[in-house]
């Protein structure tokens, strides 16, 4: 029979941000690195990327080392978000994650304004 701390021990605990879903639309360095932060805590992330275009990503190469390490323990799902379907299946998501992560330019505030109203939270970065 096993000792109550030993069986206490091989309990496997829930990270402290495994209830939340993040949408994450970030690029280039800092917004990956954030989000990559609240996924190593246990949050689920839904990385949305762009149809492949065939080149090497903002990041790098998806097999390399920087973007393996940039993007660990992240779901990815491509979605043209400027089709109707893309854009359409991207609202439905984003009303059911509780954070939205994104960097837009500065013209494109008002589509944040309507994501942020259908979901818990939104973080922006504007650029431009």
């Amino acid at each position: 029979m096993n000792h109550p701390a030993e069986a206490a021990a091989t309990q496997v605990q829930a990270l402290p941000l495994s209830r939340i879903t993040v949408l994450d639309l970030t690029l280039a360095r800092a917004g990956p690195t954030c989000v990559r932060h609240l996924a190593d805590w246990g949050a689920n992330i839904i990385r949305i990327e762009p149809p492949d275009t065939g080149g090497e990503d903002v990041s790098g190469k998806r097999d390399g080392f920087d973007f393996q390490n940039l993007h660990r323990n992240k779901k990815f799902l491509q979605l043209n978000l400027k089709t109707p379907e893309g854009h359409a299946a991207f609202m439905k998501l984003a009303e059911k994650a509780d954070v939205v992560i994104l960097v837009d330019r500065l013209d494109r505030v008002p589509e944040a304004v309507v994501i942020a109203q259908r979901t818990r939270a939104i973080a922006m970065q504007s650029i431009g």
